[in-house]
């Protein structure tokens, strides 16, 4: 494994290495190529302007005009380059070397310049520029002559030359503080993540509630962030798992503790009357139905937990059908305390669902409209849709529920009145187990109440599952 405070150095010192050395040597080069191009230029210039004014018929002596034989010395000297005025017959009438006046040249530079094609060449590894420009006559148009020229571009790259070594220097010197930033760079990230290590070590040895470092780097920040979140969730978890541990003892040791006195209390006597040994007995079972009943919501809530989205069993489903098959299994329970069971459907509704598990949350919805409710009251379902959601309402004109438990009523275990949801065989996981199905569905689940007056459950559930 790679360390990130190696890398991230690493990555600044090489990278500045070749910015550098990329930036040391465009700059080198443009500056040589600058200079070349504005001597080629310049002598260009000036070669053409000699031969025009070789090409007039204002000469001396020696067949150069007068003013430009200084002309051309001047220009020598300037440029450091030697200026040849070679004549019709191929002699050197000019050299200002003065060395080969009056020698012939014939050369394919000079033969090609008297066929009137001008020659210009640069070596760049011997430092020097040749050109060789026709003479043409002014007035006739006839090559009379050729100026042939060879200056030094040394000095040229001698200035390159002092200003590749002052780059340089410049360049090594921000080179030093790029890796002087990389290795603080280096040193801060290690700084930054051993603290950092160390908050999740206590973490992780079990302290939940140990603070975390928070950097002052922004991607450090935001992961240190988003691991408070996830701590926020563990302690959250854990305190849940551990009121959930308590409610599940004390709801099983419930039942076992009344059980335990109806068997005691039997025990004790010599001669138990079969009336009253019918009914203890008859008590006995009610508490094992009770015990059962928790185990199984348990169980229901367990299997819930270990099930995502993508394990149910989705298939197109008559959510109206669904509701009246669930009524008819409940309109006996309704009919014991002469309770009204009333289904309303506003359009055909149908939607992708599981409908065993649909089926479960809404019979846990209605059972509990039955069983809290007032003698004589009812209990209305109503079915609608539109083009994304299917809706499910259960309202019942039952003792309603406080508005300070009103967000705690999907808790498991959860009761607003204990002593009653006990008589009337309640485990409070009913409300938690519907929940959970809705919320696999992709669906949310609402409740509204006003105490003495009823509660209304609204499901929401998508028409169509993504």
């Amino acid at each position: 494994m790679i360390s990130l405070e190696l890398i991230i150095p690493a990555a600044l010192i090489i990278g500045g290495a070749v910015l550098l050395f990329g930036f040391r040597l465009y700059l080198v080069h443009s500056y040589q190529n600058q200079q070349v191009d504005e001597r080629v230029d310049s002598l260009q210039y000036f070669a053409t302007r000699l031969t025009g004014q070789l090409g007039t018929h204002d000469e001396s002596a020696n067949g150069i005009p007068e003013g430009t034989e200084q002309e051309l010395e001047l220009v020598a000297d300037m440029y450091d380059s030697r200026i040849l005025i070679i004549g019709p017959d191929y002699r050197i009438v000019k050299d200002t070397f003065v060395i080969d006046e009056g020698r012939y040249v014939i050369s394919p530079e000079v033969m090609n310049a008297f066929a009137g094609t001008s020659y210009r060449r640069l070596n760049r590894d011997r430092h020097y520029l040749e050109m060789a420009l026709p003479v043409m006559d002014t007035i006739s148009r006839e090559v009379t002559g050729v100026l042939f020229i060879s200056a030094s571009t040394m000095e040229i790259y001698k200035s390159v030359r002092e200003l590749n070594l002052r780059v340089s220097a410049i360049v090594a010197l921000v080179f030093l503080f790029i890796v002087l930033l990389a290795v603080l760079a280096g040193i801060l990230i290690r700084q930054t993540f051993a603290r950092t290590q160390q908050s999740l070590a206590r973490i992780g040895e079990g302290s939940l509630d140990a603070p975390l470092f928070h950097s002052r780097i922004y991607e450090i920040s935001a992961m240190t962030e988003e691991y408070e979140h996830i701590l926020k969730r563990l302690q959250f978890q854990s305190q849940t798992r551990e009121e959930f541990v308590s409610n599940v003892s004390h709801e099983l040791k419930t039942p076992i503790a009344s059980m335990k006195v109806l068997a005691d209390s039997l025990l004790l006597q010599e001669e138990v009357p079969a009336e009253l040994y019918r009914d203890f007995m008859t008590d006995i079972s009610g508490e094992l139905d009770r015990e059962t009943q928790i185990i199984n919501d348990l169980l229901t809530l367990s299997r819930l937990d270990h099930v995502s989205s993508d394990d149910l069993s989705l298939q197109k489903v008559d959510i109206g059908a669904l509701i009246e098959g669930i009524l008819k299994r409940l309109r006996p329970l309704a009919q014991q305390r002469n309770i009204e069971l009333v289904y309303e459907s506003m359009r055909e509704v149908n939607a992708e669902a599981d409908p065993i598990r649909l089926s479960l949350a809404l019979t846990n919805l209605v059972e509990n409209a039955i069983k809290y409710n007032h003698e004589n009251g009812w209990v209305k379902v109503v079915c609608d849709a539109d083009y994304r959601y299917a809706y499910i309402r259960v309202a019942d004109s039952g003792i309603g529920i406080p508005q300070e438990a009103l967000p705690h009523v999907f808790e498991r275990f959860y009761r607003v009145d204990k002593a009653r949801s006990r008589e009337r065989g309640g485990t409070g996981l009913g409300l938690s187990i519907a929940s959970s199905i809705v919320l696999m569905h992709g669906g949310a689940i609402r409740v509204s109440s006003t105490p003495g007056e009823g509660s209304t459950f609204t499901v929401r559930i998508p028409v169509r599952q993504m």
